[in-house]
């Protein structure tokens, strides 16, 4: 008889999906929460939107990734706005930044999860469960942290390839980041892109200003970790849309190495 006794590794990765985005799982079944399950609200209507929304995933399961991918574009556009107009490369440098920081935080969640199951135990259990995962958090001489690891780079491809509205994995586009962030770690030239003299401001400081600013949005259209990044890589694609007719020429490529350059930065840096 077949032996169908999961490895250690495979029940890691099994519990990781189960907290970090359930229904990849083969033998996922949605179940809506109840009203009294759901997250409060002080307004009743943002309630009962948050509940609509709990039911739709039954019939579309990114159904709220989709609806907060739209509801985050439509505010930043209103937080960007100038005189002038929205700042084209300065919405896809936060978009990618935020867009990163919430794919790292989503990972570490399941990460946490894993751990709280008691699944693996001793002291070493986080170095386990990070290389059955291959995520492998490293530390620097300046104390910061970082996050690599096939893991980390595979989930940064779903977030560029959602954005692009594509199902090319991105080689060409992300080859040269990897090696870039595991020589410039820990130290200012990390935080350097090729767009500094565009958007002046660098992926640390447009996470930081931005990446609390949507709590609630999560609260109503989000359920599951991995619901956030996506959320964000679906207002990318918008963004991307729109620069494809306003920055010259190249504009879907250009749009696109900005979203890269910027969320690849802050998807790895864990603080």
């Amino acid at each position: 008889m077949p032996n169908n006794e999961k490895t250690l590794a495979e029940r890691i990765n099994e519990e990781f999906t189960r907290a970090y985005a359930p229904y990849e799982l083969p033998d996922f079944k949605y179940e809506p929460r109840s009203e009294s399950e759901m997250p409060q609200f002080d307004d009743k209507k943002i309630g009962v939107l948050a509940y609509q929304v709990e039911l739709r995933r039954k019939e579309d399961i990114h159904a709220g990734s989709s609806l907060a991918g739209r509801e985050i574009y439509a505010n930043l556009i209103e937080m960007l706005k100038t005189e002038k107009g929205v700042h084209i490369e300065s919405l896809l440098a936060v978009i990618g930044s935020v867009g990163g920081f919430w794919l790292m935080r989503a990972v570490m969640e399941g990460m946490k999860a894993v751990v709280n199951s008691g699944i693996v135990a001793g002291e070493n259990t986080v170095a386990m469960i990070g290389e059955a995962l291959s995520i492998y958090i490293c530390d620097t001489k300046s104390g910061e942290k970082y996050l690599f690891g096939d893991k980390i780079a595979r989930e940064f491809c779903s977030f560029y390839m959602t954005a692009a509205k594509t199902s090319e994995p991105p080689f060409d586009t992300l080859k040269p980041l990897p090696a870039c962030a595991a020589h410039t770690a820990g130290t200012p030239e990390y935080w350097k892109t090729p767009f500094d003299d565009k958007v002046g401001r660098s992926p640390r400081e447009l996470s930081e200003m931005f990446r609390e600013k949507f709590f609630e949005i999560f609260d109503v259209f989000c359920r599951y970790p991995q619901e956030r990044m996506l959320a964000w890589a679906i207002a990318a694609q918008t963004a991307v849309e729109q620069a494809s007719s306003v920055i010259t020429p190249n504009g879907k490529e250009t749009a696109l190495s900005i979203i890269a350059e910027y969320g690849w930065r802050t998807a790895h840096f864990f603080g």
